[in-house]
Formats: C-alpha cells, sequence, structure tokens
C-alpha cells in the first residue's frame, strides 16, 4: 500500500520531559514529550519529530494526502502517527486506533494522545510489555481530528457556524436521537451524513485499516462511553461489561453510561465495523491547566494497556480454500442478529477477521458471493479463539 510519508524534521516548540514512570532503555529513542499545550503545527512537527527519532517503528502519515479526501475546510491535512515493528511493511496485523480532539475545544485530549506517543517510543525494546504490543499490533495515534478549531470551539470551522463531527459519522446519522439540524446549535450534526473532510479522512482510513479495536478521548466526565444513544445494540450487555472494565484500568472507578446522541465516530466504528470500539470522557474539564492534562495521562495509559492486551474473543483469517487467497466476506451472528444495518466483514488484503463475543457458544455464519455459506459454530472462552475458515465455491451450475 503506497504510503505519504514526512521525513523532513522541523524545530518542535516546547518540548521538555514530563517525568513519566517508563523510562528509556538501551537503544531507546530520546524522545521528550511536550511541556506546554501545542498548536496544530506544533502537533505535527512533534509527530515528524517522532517519525525522525525511530524510523524505525514511527511514520507520519498525511491521512488526507494519502486517500485523496478533500483538505479541512482551512486547508488543513488530518494526520496521524503509525507505530509498529516493521512500520513500513503492510503487515498481517490487528490494528488499534487512538484518536482526540473530534471537539478541538476539549484541550485536554491531544495531550494523552501524545504522551501514549512518547510512552511507545520509548518503551520499545526496553519495556517488555510496550515490545511486545508494537509487535503485535499496527498502532494509529491521531491526536487532533478537528484542527480548525482547535483550541476554541467544539465545531469545525466550516463557515458560518460550524458542524459537531461527532453528531456527522453517517451510521445512525437520521435517528431520531442524532445532532441538532439547526446550524446554530453546538450539536449541528452537518446537512448530510459524512459531509465533513474530517470524517471523510476519517471514513478513507478506517476503510482501508479496518481497525480492530478503537478508543476515542473526549472530555470531560472520568467515564466510558458504550452501545448507542437510544437504539438498542444486540450485545448492549457484553459491551457494558467491556466498557466498566476499560473504565477501571483508566482509574475511573466502572463509571459507564451511553452516549448523549446517535452520529458519534465510535458508534461508526462499532456499526460498521463490528470492532471493539469505545469512547472515554477524560478529567473533570474541558480546559484544564497543562498540569492537571498532564496528570490525568498516567491511569489512561494503564486503560490503554489493558484495552491492547484484551484478547479478542475469535478472530481468524477467511480464504478460498483451494486457491488461499483472501476473501472479504460478511459474518453473521446468528444468536445475536444485528437489526440496524450493522456489519461485519472481513478485510480484504489478508482476509483477517475478528468478533466481538461474550464467553459461551456462538455459530458465526460465513457468507460471500460465488461461495458456499458455511455456518461454524464456536465456543468463546476469556483467552479467545483463533478459527481459520476457508470457503469452497458454489458447484456449477448450482
Amino acid at each position: 500500500m503506497t504510503r505519504t510519508t514526512l521525513s523532513r524534521v522541523l524545530p518542535m516548540a516546547a518540548v521538555g520531559l514530563l517525568g513519566c514512570s517508563d523510562s528509556a532503555g538501551p537503544g531507546a529513542p530520546d524522545f521528550e514529550d511536550p511541556t506546554a499545550y501545542l498548536t496544530y503545527d506544533e502537533i505535527v512537527d512533534h509527530m515528524r519529530s517522532a517519525e525522525s527519532r525511530a524510523p524505525a517503528i514511527a511514520e507520519l502519515v498525511d491521512v488526507t494526502a494519502m486517500y485523496g479526501t478533500p483538505l479541512t475546510h482551512e486547508g488543513r491535512a488530518m494526520y496521524a502517527l503509525r507505530i509498529s515493528d516493521n512500520v513500513g511493511v503492510d503487515e498481517d496485523e490487528p490494528t488499534f486506533l487512538m484518536v482526540a480532539a473530534h471537539h478541538a475545544n476539549e484541550i485536554g485530549t491531544p495531550v494523552v494522545a501524545l504522551d501514549a506517543i512518547g510512552r511507545f517510543l520509548r518503551g520499545y525494546g526496553s519495556d517488555q510489555t510496550i515490545t511486545l504490543l508494537v509487535d503485535e499490533y499496527e498502532i494509529w495515534i491521531a491526536p487532533l481530528w478537528n484542527p480548525d478549531s482547535h483550541p476554541d470551539s467544539r465545531k469545525n470551522g466550516r463557515t458560518p457556524n460550524g458542524v459537531n463531527l461527532n453528531r456527522n459519522y453517517p451510521f445512525l446519522w437520521d435517528t431520531a436521537c442524532s445532532g441538532s439540524t439547526d446550524p446554530t446549535h453546538g450539536n449541528f450534526k452537518g446537512a448530510a451524513p459524512g459531509s465533513e473532510p474530517e470524517v471523510q479522512a476519517m471514513a478513507a482510513l478506517s476503510d482501508d485499516q479496518r481497525f480492530t479495536k478503537v478508543l476515542d478521548y473526549h472530555s470531560a466526565g472520568r467515564e466510558t462511553l458504550f452501545g448507542y444513544s437510544c437504539s438498542p445494540h444486540e450485545l448492549l450487555g457484553y459491551l457494558g461489561v467491556e466498557a466498566a472494565g476499560l473504565s477501571i484500568a483508566s482509574g475511573y472507578e466502572g463509571r459507564i453510561r451511553p452516549p448523549s446522541a446517535e452520529g458519534e465516530h465510535y458508534q461508526w466504528q462499532l456499526g460498521l465495523y463490528s470492532n471493539y470500539s469505545f469512547l472515554t470522557e477524560i478529567g473533570v474539564s474541558q480546559s484544564p491547566t497543562y498540569e492537571e492534562a498532564v496528570a490525568e495521562t498516567e491511569g489512561l495509559w494503564a486503560g490503554t494497556l489493558w484495552m491492547l492486551q484484551r484478547p479478542v474473543p475469535i478472530s481468524g483469517h477467511v480464504t478460498d480454500a483451494v486457491s488461499g487467497d483472501a476473501l472479504e466476506v460478511s459474518i453473521e451472528y446468528l444468536e445475536h442478529p444485528f437489526t440496524l444495518g450493522e456489519r461485519n466483514v472481513s478485510e480484504p488484503r489478508f482476509g483477517r477477521y475478528h468478533a466481538f463475543l461474550p464467553t459461551g457458544a456462538h455459530t458465526l455464519r460465513f457468507s460471500h458471493p460465488g461461495y458456499v455459506t458455511l455456518d461454524v459454530p464456536i465456543m468463546v472462552t476469556s483467552a479467545g479463539v483463533v478459527r481459520d475458515i476457508a470457503l469452497q465455491r458454489t458447484p456449477l451450475g448450482n
């Protein structure tokens, strides 16, 4: 896959040492965390510096250029840092997305994402847990997903009033509990689903990467959100248990709740990709001091590690039984059928799939045009189950 890599190193503003608990071991990059809030340009420079300091595992990706989506309304590109043991190779690995600041005035959230970047880079090769996770996953971190309005506004830079990006995602966008249709309202959901360039960039990235796990940071509340707002998710009980686990690991004492509206980013991820997707509201203020924002990172880092280490209940690959070619197939949960247009589809390059289901007996149906549909009973355990699937072509004449 063609990637856009920006390797030119520019001066980075306001850097210093946060005094994080993870320390750089032999060979680890001398990569320091910011000591103050950064602007959009400074955040991009910080990620560029990460790529420069650790080019074997870190790559700055211009998501807008990579997928040919529009620049933001004020002409900015969307960036993410990709972290992987073989960062220049498109490997057959599960993928993880951490994204912050869909609401640009929630200024503490980019601090958490930048803190995670520093911990991954300094810990790789010296911390066993971090090294194993970077070896296992492709990790994408996007610290600022609303660059035009940072740090002042909840909505994006569309004139005259802006759009709430976290109400603009197409899944459940047109339900009764979606955002406001009033352009002057803080929760204005846009004139059409997916109308905004920031949302289009996320859609292109996610359709390509098919993220296994997604962690979306907002503020404030010190709690984890799960499921939908007014619409019923078939696996709501399971999602609630998992959200509570993430909340506890993040230091938020198991506080969870449903979201306040539909059309949110993490709901879209959950609905379209049936992945392990949650939203964490950090801190107690949308405008904390920088020191307060930094203090919040310790527990949230523990939550990130917990989420990455959480076993995938069912995973594997779907291939053609004869050729071994990867197949992009539809996956249904027969005991828990979706009712709102959700889907689960294996990714096309390697045929990798995931299914997040509670422990116990389940039947998964794998189907693809031109192939014999296969129903597979699987007993999910707490350690997760790996099950590869080979589909037979439909006999000629059938």
